[in-house]
């Protein structure tokens, strides 16, 4: 079970991927890596984790909160969102925000931060436990 830290100057999935390709060493076959990963950074960040880690296969979500606010007043929160605006104008995958009002929808990171500075509202997110189980090859 690993709850990495965000990864400074990556896409925040920089240790999640060392948890998984260092513990390739120490795992049984059929064992597994629970990782906490939060709801904004998508899907298609998940699926390239494990894509990239051909040992690992994905399980899916195996607990999850409800939407809670993603508190940009704090300022580590905020300054990870920047990152991800940065990561997004790069060309990395997108992130997903939810921002729960008389039009609920889902944000990249960009729109979230626009969305912020336009409402002072904080966006969503979950704090999801996901699931890799490991086969050696």
């Amino acid at each position: 079970m690993a709850n990495p830290p965000f990864s400074k100057g990556d896409d925040g999935f920089g240790y999640r991927r060392e948890v998984l390709k260092g513990s390739t060493k120490f795992l049984a076959d059929n064992a597994v890596v629970f990782l906490n990963i939060s709801y904004q950074y998508g899907h298609k960040r998940i699926e390239d984790l494990y894509k990239n880690n051909v040992n690992f296969k994905y399980e899916g979500v195996i607990a999850t909160t409800d939407w809670i606010p993603f508190d940009l007043k704090n300022e580590h929160l905020l300054n990870c969102l920047k990152t991800y605006v940065i990561e997004e104008e790069k060309g990395g995958f997108k992130y997903t925000f939810f921002v729960k009002d008389s039009n609920s929808k889902y944000l990249t990171a960009q729109k979230t931060f626009e969305y912020f500075n336009d409402t002072g509202k904080n966006p969503l997110t979950k704090w999801q436990t996901h699931m890799f189980k490991f086969k050696k090859r």
